[in-house]
């Protein structure tokens, strides 16, 4: 058994031209250098409901829940998992994160006797695994395949194709956000920038359904990434996006959205709504306010822009983004999940979760328990953002 310097060292060296299917059998090899054995990847699925393994062995393991497992509690809280199989054995689960993107988990058995040494390698080495599996994701569709549980529509493939990563730190900031349905997801949409000491976010719900609501939002995307790589303000990004879907659409599509920018050195947030529901403001004693902003036409309709409005967030504020398939998403009977509910939901899960990512997971989880299995009628998007005040220098 060699250490697990030497199973980094090798892994890296023959990450370089290896083939994307091969990751699970190279990992799994390297692992075992270091003590860490039966290694496996279990990837998290769109809907984030299930880990799924990445497996190259023909008849792998099955499927994991995110809840009720070992496994899916080293995904929820980001942290190591050990369950003893005997006085000799254990697993050891720990997360697979790109910075703080929550991919999946890593499983190894090791001898019990050395456990805690153990689980700090597997740490350790599955940081590497993730970070192979982002870059190696890049060339291959194998991995992408393997987080899914269903067929995804075209719409959807447009709309995971340009979002960027569900959830993103930094020192003084954090953002993460879910859409819903996954497989379905067409015209719901957000983007995020962090660049310097500005968070820039944005969040886009394009009318209709299937692939032309899907095109009508990524126009949108593409219009706002433009203007805000060119250094332009929230009130010219607003008129590139309103000029580019009444150049390349009729009037009678559109798109309402929020865009926004947090500077994380002061906590001054800026921000302006196109007819969509306004953000809301979630303070660390459990209120809850909404962020009105002067009223204005979705993009496309050429309306004047938005007039910005301002407000000095406190450390451990979070700024709530939905869409309105939130609030409006309804049971069979017609019992909307409402404004009402959303704050109270808001209240359970979005202050008491370690996390961003994990509290919007369990509040479209509770979203989609009210609906009592009729699912969504409509698009489904929610963004977090929090502010921990200014970064220490």
């Amino acid at each position: 058994m060699g250490s697990l310097a030497d199973a980094l060292r090798s892994l890296l060296e023959r990450s370089h031209q290896l083939n994307p299917r091969d990751v699970p059998r190279v990992a799994r090899e390297e692992a075992a250098r270091a003590g860490l054995h039966d290694a496996e990847i279990m990837l998290v699925d769109r809907e984030q409901r299930a880990l799924l393994p990445f497996d190259d062995r023909s008849g792998g393991d099955s499927e994991l829940a995110v809840e009720g497992t070992l496994a899916g509690e080293s995904f929820r809280n980001t942290e190591p998992r050990v369950e003893r199989a005997d006085d000799d054995r254990s697993t050891i689960w720990v997360p697979l994160l790109d910075g703080t993107d929550r991919l999946g988990v890593f499983g190894v058995t090791v001898r019990s006797a050395g456990v805690d040494t153990a689980t700090r390698d597997a740490m350790t080495f599955a940081a590497l695994v993730a970070e192979l599996v982002v870059t190696k994701h890049a060339y291959t569709d194998v991995i992408e395949l393997a987080r899914r549980t269903t067929e995804m529509d075209i719409g959807a493939e447009m709309r995971w194709s340009m979002l960027p990563p569900l959830q993103f730190a930094a020192p003084g900031v954090s953002i993460a956000g879910i859409l819903e349905p996954a497989y379905d997801v067409a015209g719901d949409t957000f983007d995020y920038a962090l660049n310097d000491t500005r968070m820039h976010v944005a969040m886009f719900d394009a009318v209709g359904h299937g692939l032309p609501s899907a095109r009508l939002a990524n126009l949108a995307v593409g219009g706002y990434r433009h203007a805000r790589r060119a250094g332009r303000s929230l009130v010219e990004a607003c008129r590139v996006i309103d000029d580019v879907l009444i150049d390349q659409f009729s009037e009678s599509w559109f798109v309402t959205g929020v865009l926004g920018v947090l500077d994380v050195a002061t906590g001054g947030f800026e921000w302006v709504v196109a007819g969509h529901p306004p953000p809301l403001r979630l303070r660390p004693n459990g209120a809850i306010e909404m962020l009105e902003c002067a009223p204005a036409l979705p993009f496309g309709l050429g309306g004047q822009p938005p007039v910005p409005s301002q407000v000095q967030l406190d450390p451990g504020d979070r700024v709530f983004f939905y869409s309105d398939g939130i609030t409006e998403s309804r049971t069979s009977g017609g019992e909307f999940f409402g404004e009402e509910r959303t704050m109270e939901w808001l209240a359970r899960y979005a202050l008491s979760e370690p996390s961003a990512a994990e509290a919007l997971r369990r509040f479209t989880a509770a979203l989609l328990d009210h609906l009592d299995g009729g699912g969504l009628r409509d698009d489904a998007t929610v963004l977090l953002l929090c502010w921990d005040g200014p970064p220490a220098s």
